[in-house]
Parts: C-alpha cells; sequence; structure tokens
C-alpha cells in the first residue's frame, strides 16, 4: 500500500511526529556490521520513502493552523544523502 493511500485520510493536524525509517547508519558505533551490511540500493530505498513520507506529513497539516503547524522530522540516519538531498 502506498504511504499517500493511507494518509490522504489524515489531514487537518496541528503537529505532526514523523520518526521516519532509516537506513541504520545512525547506529555504527554500536553495530559495525552495517558499514558492510548496507548498500547504494538500500540508502536510496530509504531516502526515496523517507522522502514519500516527509511531503505526505506536510500535507497532512492544518493550513490554516493559528500555531503554523509544527512537524518533526526524526531519523537515525547520518548520512547526508538519506536526510537531505534537496
Amino acid at each position: 500500500m502506498k504511504v499517500s493511500c493511507v494518509l490522504q485520510v489524515m489531514k487537518g493536524f496541528d503537529r505532526i511526529l514523523l520518526d521516519a525509517p532509516c537506513s541504520g547508519t545512525g547506529v555504527v558505533a554500536k553495530d559495525p556490521s552495517v558499514k558492510t551490511s548496507k548498500d547504494e540500493a538500500d540508502v536510496t530505498r530509504c531516502f526515496t520513502l523517507q522522502r514519500q513520507l516527509l511531503l505526505e506529513a506536510i500535507d497532512c497539516l492544518k493550513a490554516n493552523s493559528s500555531t503554523g503547524g509544527y512537524l518533526v522530522y526524526s531519523t537515525c540516519s547520518v548520512l547526508v544523502s538519506t536526510v537531505i538531498k534537496e
């Protein structure tokens, strides 16, 4: 199921906490195997999902909220390519 299909019914929030799935690169200190177990395709898949979730979460914020709406984006990825691509 696409993320947008689920989030289409979830609109009008003043606050959203998006704890996005990550590539696991933020836990290298605890699990060194992450360095060798992830490839470029894994990172790309993760980035694509994170980006889709972020864009959908923005659309779920209430446009006329008195606070302007808050979106907190959280991920344990430490690779710039998975957190900020554009």
